[in-house]
């Protein structure tokens, strides 16, 4: 080859460089025209050693490269689930992270002393983006090496929970398809991986942690703690693109929203059954003996493990606050409680919340909540909110009279309107009780529970206060002073001679007070004074209480985080519990395993000694270590704001709407 000119081997003539490509070499040869019939016989060979060249190297890739670059996506990731899942969940992880409230919440000081707490940096992201790495000379440069972020949990992400199992199934992209080029690295290599390959599934496996099986189906990840749902996701997704019609509905497909983007939304699904079975919840049907009585009637009147399947979102578009929505139906096995639940109660919860908010002192209300239930049902609720040693008196009284906490319920009910609003509160006087030392915890915290019924008849309120008199001393341990505290705007407050429950629960003072049509029960008598006070100066507000919720509630972020600070002193009891007998009879034996010579006094004097030293130990250093893991565990509601909650039953089907406001 010289001159850029190429001898055929006849002699007849050349052949620029030009003419292979039809460009201006035809101008030095005259003779050869487009339509010659010699110039594709000349070709042909050329082109087909660079088709054959192109194809070797194709299939060189397709070969070696471990992904099949056709193969297309796996379809809705919602099929690849097992259908006996307790919880779905569904989102995209980079759209989340784009929206202005997930930002505000991963920059608040409570996130950042959360991540803190759990070490999320050395534990979570620095294990990752050393794995990157790994992965990055994985790859031996022929490929962008995947990111977590951008490439493996960035699109499209389902988790699943199925007892104490986790599935996830994440949608990646072709970079992170080079994950499987793990399968080429050595066995030291993949140890420093933490992973070991078993057939078709790669294993990470770290001591002291549970093994988590991965596998890869087209463009999904798959990844769980259990190996079998690995390969039953295999299978189903195998089962989807292979199948020519459509897909049977799947218990979630509506509520994870096939084919449609969740944006910045998380779209979940939930067996209520399955989810309180396994957390343990709606097992006990016992009252609070803390007097949390509108929570405890919800949960009587809506027991979870009643309830068929939910769905609902979590929607962040919004910068300041957080929605939730749940919708759903109950079960086949509804309880007696629910379905003589009354329709079209007069006055709607959200008119009783408006009510039940004069009442609602804002330096001490957690909660103030309508609720669209019966009176007879709310009244056997309060009183079985009692202390649990109070209660089982309550029904041995009662008893002995021929009487039933139903048969009472329903006497006093007989006077009142259906329907009630209801405030909890935080009392101020819990700010002297001593919950920072062992010591202290004599008096329990209890809150402040008030509840308000609408009279039948106004203008026969004597009727009603001749029945609670005679049921007053079996239900509350004392009887009901007849003679009221008059208030300015005609409120009339009623105590009881003796509350009788003793130290413990001082706070628990029962009152009563008749004013303008409405009886009000309140756990605590200087609550009520106060809150008839406050109600006397603050008329209602009734804006936007036309609608006809089942329960309407408000919970107040300040007051809400004190009571649960109020709380330390139970959990440092228990964290830091010690059986002091079992500890000196350990003592002893250690004086007669060693046959101490010591006199009978001597002995006790060092047994006492002993438990002194660790019970100052426990006062000095466990204790405070205590209170303040517990202070920590609550540091995330430092981010909430109020809480407010509709909830709505019509038949069968019940919806539930949170609004939750973020602090900045």
């Amino acid at each position: 080859m010289t001159g850029g000119k190429i001898q055929d081997s006849h002699g007849s003539g050349t052949l620029s460089d030009g003419a292979r490509t039809g460009g201006v070499g035809r101008g030095h040869n005259p003779d050869v025209s487009d339509s010659d019939a010699s110039t594709p016989t000349r070709l042909g060979p050329i082109a087909l050693l660079l088709i054959g060249v192109v194809v070797v190297i194709a299939l060189v890739v397709l070969v070696w490269l471990p992904w099949n670059p056709l193969e297309g996506d796996a379809g809705p990731l919602d099929e690849m689930l097992p259908e006996d899942v307790d919880v779905a969940v569904r989102f995209e992880p980079r759209e989340l992270a784009l929206s202005p409230l997930a930002d505000s919440l991963w920059r608040q000081e409570a996130t950042q002393r959360a991540r803190s707490a759990v070490d999320l940096e050395a534990r979570v992201l620095g294990p990752l983006r050393a794995a990157e790495e790994r992965l990055a000379a994985a790859t031996l440069g022929l490929t962008d090496a995947p990111t977590a972020q951008r490439d493996v949990f960035g699109r499209e992400v389902v988790i699943a929970l199925r007892g104490d199992d986790v599935l996830l199934l994440s949608r990646i992209t072709d970079r992170a398809r080079a994950l499987e080029l793990l399968r080429r690295l050595g066995g030291e290599e993949l140890r420093q991986l933490g992973l070991y390959l078993d057939g078709d599934l790669a294993v990470f496996s770290r001591e002291g942690l549970p093994s988590v099986y991965l596998a890869r189906f087209r463009d999904v990840l798959i990844i769980s703690t259990d190996r079998n749902m690995v390969t039953g996701a295999l299978a189903r997704g195998a089962e989807s693109v292979a199948r020519t019609g459509p897909a049977g509905p799947a218990p979630f497909a509506e509520a994870l929203q096939t084919g449609r983007r969740p944006g910045q939304r998380m779209l979940f699904w939930m067996d209520p059954a399955r989810v309180s079975a396994r957390f343990g919840f709606g097992d006990d049907d016992a009252p609070d003996p803390d007097g949390e009585t509108a929570l405890d009637l919800w949960l009587s009147l809506f027991p979870p493990d009643m309830l068929g399947a939910a769905a609902g979102e979590l929607d962040f578009t919004d910068r300041e606050r957080l929605s939730i929505a749940l919708r759903g139906e109950y079960g086949a096995a509804m309880p007696e409680r629910v379905t003589r639940l009354p329709n079209g109660i007069p006055g709607s919860a959200a008119l009783l919340r408006a009510d039940a908010a004069r009442f609602a002192r804002p330096s001490e209300t957690v909660a103030v909540s309508g609720l669209a239930v019966r009176a007879s049902d709310a009244v056997r609720t309060l009183v079985e909110s009692q202390p649990p040693s109070r209660r089982e008196l309550i029904d041995q009284i009662l008893a002995e009279d021929g009487h039933t906490i139903e048969s009472v319920s329903d006497l006093l009910a007989g006077h009142l309107e259906d329907g009630v609003g209801a405030v909890v509160a935080r009392l101020d006087e819990t700010d002297a009780l001593d919950l920072e030392t062992p010591d202290g915890g004599v008096v329990q915290p209890i809150p402040a529970t008030l509840v308000l019924f609408r009279l039948r008849d106004p203008a026969d309120s004597d009727s009603l206060l001749i029945d609670l008199a005679d049921e007053a001393e079996s239900l509350f341990g004392a009887a009901l002073n007849l003679e009221p505290q008059r208030l300015a705007d005609g409120a009339r407050l009623y105590g009881l001679d003796d509350a009788g429950f003793g130290l413990e629960w001082q706070l628990l003072q029962p009152a009563f007070a008749l004013v303008d049509g409405l009886f009000v029960f309140s756990t605590n008598h200087a609550y009520l004074e106060r809150a008839l006070h406050y109600r006397r100066d603050h008329p209602a507000d009734r804006t936007g209480a036309d609608t006809e919720p089942t329960l309407d509630l408000l919970l107040r972020g300040d007051p809400l985080r004190k009571y649960v600070e109020d709380q330390r002193w139970d959990f440092a009891s228990q964290a830091t519990y010690r059986d002091w007998r079992a500890e000196r009879h350990a003592i002893r034996k250690e004086l007669d395993d060693g046959e101490s010579p010591m006199t009978p006094d001597d002995r006790q004097h060092y047994e006492d000694v002993r438990i002194e030293e660790r019970m100052a130990r426990v006062a000095a250093e466990d204790w405070p270590a205590a209170i303040q893991s517990y202070s920590e565990i609550w540091r995330p509601l430092d981010v909430l704001g109020d809480v407010e909650l509709t909830a709505t039953l019509e038949g069968r089907a019940f919806r539930i709407d949170v609004q939750i406001d973020i602090r900045r």
